[in-house]
């Protein structure tokens, strides 16, 4: 965009590329848990990727002994969650249809939780514990306060460890004082990190049932100044008058696909006079980008973190001004 006057290095921030990961989809064939090669069905070892922590390799060592041992059948994937600290863990598993999910209990052991879903019934069972883990983040440093997040294992949560907190420093220091428009809130990571460092007020939206449920939950301490909206991102947007945005700094983290085109349409016709934009994909945010220049803003700033070592995708974090 015209708003880059000159080329120069972005400046990015990394981390350690062994055992980063929190959040993991693995797929169980033939009694073997592990990821997808990339662009085919073929299974590789999770321990070899170095990406997960030790206590989840072991896990995962220890599920398929038991696997082989009891003749399990109909276990498709499994989503795995982990805190920070990697002493809390949880797990959801997907099965087939028809499969009975209570006969999976040994899986449970070293987990605070364990669900299941059979693919012909809504129904999410608990097998074991609660199915979700919890960790304190601060966005200054130690003894800045602190937002304490649930997730249930099937939430959404950025996915590095060693830069969840970087990231959320980086966001915090971009918004302006005044209200906070959270969009694609997930359980609250920026706004309520925000919220407990004393920003008020604070308004999250978040459209996912699972990511929606926590995310009332981790707000209930910061009320009145913090309120949660939980319906589409759209469909608040579509309802939100001019005056609600006017003094707001809009902070979006959207999926891979980037805003819809009734977000950015309706974003650009509340005219927030900022907005945060954290992407995990260059191109859509690049689109997004073009949108918002040709709609009078300007790309302040722009920075990569690198959430995903080893890999061609980057964190970027921007800021625009009207």
């Amino acid at each position: 965009p015209r708003a880059i006057e000159s080329r120069r290095a972005i400046p990015q921030t990394g981390a350690p590329a062994r055992g980063y990961r929190m959040r993991a989809r693995l797929h169980v064939r033939k009694g073997r848990i592990g990821f997808y090669l990339e662009g085919t069905h073929q299974l590789c070892d999770a321990a070899a990727t170095d990406q997960l922590h030790a206590g989840a390799t072991n896990w995962i060592a220890a599920a398929e002994r038991s696997l082989a041992s009891a003749r399990f059948t109909g276990l498709n994937a499994i989503e795995i969650a982990e805190n920070v600290a990697g002493d809390e863990r949880a797990c959801h598993l997907e099965l087939a249809a028809g499969i009975d999910a209570q006969p999976r209990a040994a899986l449970s052991e070293g987990l605070v939780g364990l669900s299941a879903q059979r693919a012909d019934r809504p129904d999410i069972v608990r097998i074991a514990g609660t199915p979700s883990v919890t960790d304190d983040v601060r966005v200054g440093d130690a003894d800045a306060p602190a937002v304490r997040l649930r997730r249930d294992v099937r939430s959404f949560f950025q996915g590095n460890r060693f830069l969840l907190e970087p990231l959320v420093r980086c966001v915090a220091g971009l918004v302006e004082p005044g209200p906070v428009i959270d969009l694609y809130a997930g359980v609250g990571l920026f706004g309520l990190s925000l919220a407990a460092a004393g920003r008020a007020p604070v308004t999250l939206v978040e459209g996912d049932l699972v990511s929606g449920a926590d995310l009332q939950h981790n707000a209930e301490p910061f009320a009145p100044g913090v309120t949660v909206e939980r319906r589409k991102v759209e469909m608040f947007l579509a309802a939100a008058r001019r005056a609600d945005a006017a003094s707001a700094t809009v902070i979006v983290d959207p999926p891979r696909t980037g805003l819809s085109k009734e977000a950015t349409a309706d974003i650009i016709r509340l005219s927030p006079p900022r907005i945060v934009y954290v992407s995990c994909d260059v191109a859509t945010f690049a689109r997004d980008t073009r949108a918002l220049a040709d709609a009078g803003y300007r790309l302040d700033s722009l920075k990569g973190i690198d959430l995903f070592p080893n890999t061609a995708h980057v964190e970027t974090i921007a800021s625009f001004s009207r």
